[in-house]
């Protein structure tokens, strides 16, 4: 019977009791889990009947706990998801039923992106023989998966496996700068000159429909106040 190892990168994160509640409920039942953990302290203490190994590391940027769980686990299939997620229960169950050999990284849906990270794939082992590039600390990412295509391997994107994946706008608008330094060398770098133009266009976009939704929702906001107070 296939066997899948389930990997997560965490810091500072107590949402990791959710997933692992949600990793309980699977309808695939045959995978083990590996935290990599470099928290102060340990977040993780429940009771659980999954094959859990925790480690409890030193600091460790996400990309080395990546390659450091990838080393340790015990499948050649490996499914990857964060601290923050929490998969529906047909997750891996889904995500297998997509996956045809080990050049093949099924990636699933989460929220809506357009770069792929590590919130939601399948992805073989031997993938994790290619190293990541250790002058980027938030667009990793996004590098190692466009090198993995450069190298053969050929990304599934599916509309199934699905998990919520919370999104800290505070911290998304505090990481501005390094987001796109990041990406636009990331993309100059793979030579996709069409992807910055495209991800340009998205953030655009973004930033225009949120700063219309603001307007509207102080507009409203004063509106309905007035109304209400008229009606008592």
């Amino acid at each position: 019977m296939v066997k899948v190892s389930i990997i997560v990168p965490v810091k500072d994160d107590k949402r990791i009791s959710n997933l692992i509640r949600a990793l309980e409920r699977q309808t695939f039942k045959n995978f083990e889990v590996l935290i990599a953990d470099d928290s102060k302290e340990r977040l993780f203490n429940e009771k659980t009947k999954l094959d859990l190994k925790y480690f409890h590391k030193i600091p460790m940027s996400i990309a080395d706990k990546f390659h450091f769980l990838g080393k340790k686990a015990k499948a050649d299939i490996i499914a990857v998801t964060e601290s923050d997620c929490v998969p529906s229960e047909r997750w891996l169950e889904e995500l297998l039923s997509e996956y045809e050999n080990d050049k093949t990284i099924v990636v699933g849906a989460q929220v809506t992106s357009e770069n792929i990270n590590y919130g939601n794939l399948l992805i073989p082992k031997k993938a994790f023989k290619i190293s990541h590039d250790n002058i980027l600390k938030i667009a990793d990412d996004t590098d190692w998966f466009l090198t993995l295509t450069e190298k053969g391997f050929v990304l599934k994107s599916i509309n199934k496996a699905v998990v919520r994946h919370y999104k800290n706008p505070v911290k998304r608008l505090l990481r501005s700068f390094t987001y796109g330094r990041e990406h636009a060398y990331v993309y100059i770098k793979h030579r996709k000159d069409r992807k910055l133009l495209n991800s340009i266009f998205f953030q655009s976009a973004s930033s225009f429909f949120s700063l219309f939704t603001v307007i509207l929702l102080i507009m409203y906001g004063i509106y309905y106040k007035i109304k209400f107070m008229m009606k008592k």
